[in-house]
């Protein structure tokens, strides 16, 4: 029997491709029993490889706690080229999530449990609804139930807020856990962002997590998938530059994003590495073709950003990418996420394909460029997410993977689909 693929052998990384096998797991399992828990299943859920850098992998664990009580927990497992120095864990997270010391070295790896994170110091506090209580200060509700939404390991948590009772009426709030550099530029474009054509995701930061009143509206995602009514192509694409703010930051040069990608195809599915080079290639030629010239972009614009209310108006959302670059890559961006979710949700893909053949001259002419000219950018951004079906260890994500550089391919050529 063939083993899983995983993450690669990697010399600088002692133990990387026990990850997301037996090794990662027993490591896990060896973590929680010398804490009293005992565990039952162990699967690998997500997985984060930079090669000669770091190897991590989030596992979904069922375990019975030393109550005996049944628990599904978040633990991760990771090897690092360099060893930095961790967050300490509050003395609290023990009595509020029942386990002690929640992270330790079992062999090779590092291992933590939820809501501890070595490089995020804010998320045990974000986890829980007492501290977010404390946060809100003076208009303190009565009470905060917790739902987490997102974790990715050492980058960001999303998390839903229930607030109910005292001075507060009953609301819905957002909050964001980042790391310290991006948190820091998220805090300014909370204070400097403003659109007079959308509805915007913006509010306070405290304590580290960011927090934000809950938009009216269904996400286009949802819509798209459900078969809901859909806004106009036009009225979507007025999106692009519908943002304003005298911040700045820096943006990778698309080439440079291109090959990133590349190297990294290149270890974990160097089957599909020649067609990801020659799509590198082509965003190198034709990235400075049709440059359309830098504005304030939203920097991760797809149909999950985008809220849809009941008369049409649009809001967005996740605005810690906001920065300097070229709105071609916000519609080359969206197109492509939109040929992802068909992939990915072949029952919709017909809907989906079709909105796309509307949207996308709409997201050209928006952006100031002929629609073959906004190939090359499509296939950069459909290239990124080639590596998406591997970071959610989707099976047979090889394969996934590998259909995904083909269409970046393809639409590398300005051909489109």
């Amino acid at each position: 029997m063939m083993p899983e693929p995983g993450i690669p052998r990697d010399d600088a990384l002692r133990g990387a491709e026990g990850l997301t096998g037996a090794p990662g797991a027993r490591a896990v399992g060896s973590f929680l029993e010398s804490r009293g828990w005992r565990v039952t299943a162990a699967r690998p859920v997500q997985a984060l490889y930079r090669p000669g850098r770091e190897a991590l992998v989030r596992y979904r664990v069922e375990a019975r706690g030393p109550d005996g009580a049944r628990r599904v927990l978040i633990m991760c497992a990771e090897v690092r080229a360099r060893r930095n120095d961790l967050s300490p864990a509050p003395d609290w997270l023990a009595e509020r999530f029942g386990i002690a010391d929640p992270v330790g070295r079992e062999g090779p790896y590092l291992v933590w449990a939820f809501p501890y994170d070595p490089t995020l110091s804010a998320l045990p506090a974000a986890a829980d609804g007492g501290s977010v209580r404390a946060l809100l200060g003076r208009r303190a509700p009565a009470a905060v139930s917790v739902q987490a939404l997102r974790y990715r390991p050492r980058r960001r948590a999303v998390f839903r807020y229930r607030v109910v009772g005292g001075r507060r009426a009953a609301e819905v709030l957002y909050g964001k856990v980042l790391r310290e550099r991006k948190l820091r530029r998220a805090r300014e474009v909370m204070e400097e962002v403003r659109s007079r054509r959308v509805r915007l995701a913006t509010g306070v930061e405290a304590g580290g997590l960011l927090l934000a009143p809950a938009l009216p509206g269904r996400s286009l995602r949802d819509l798209l998938l459900c078969g809901g009514p859909l806004p106009s192509a036009e009225r979507v694409a007025g999106l692009l530059g519908a943002l304003e703010t005298g911040g700045a930051a820096s943006r990778p040069d698309p080439a440079a994003e291109a090959w990133a990608t590349v190297s990294l195809i290149e270890r974990i599915a160097p089957e599909a590495a020649g067609d990801a080079a020659r799509v590198a290639e082509r965003v190198e030629r034709g990235a400075a073709s049709g440059a359309t010239g830098i504005r304030t972009v939203h920097g991760d614009l797809y149909e999950n950003q985008v809220l849809v209310d009941d008369d049409f108006s649009l809001g967005l959302v996740d605005l810690d990418d906001v920065g300097p670059g070229e709105l071609a890559m916000d519609a080359a961006n969206f197109s492509a996420h939109l040929l992802a979710l068909a992939m990915a949700v072949p029952s919709a893909a017909r809907r989906l394909i079709a909105y796309r053949a509307i949207l996308r001259p709409a997201l050209a002419a928006r952006a100031g460029l002929d629609e073959r000219r906004l190939g090359p950018r499509e296939g950069l951004a459909m290239l990124k997410l080639s590596t998406g079906p591997f970071r959610v260890l989707e099976a047979c994500w090889p394969a996934a993977l590998g259909r995904r550089v083909e269409v970046a391919l393809r639409l590398s050529t300005g051909g489109g689909w």
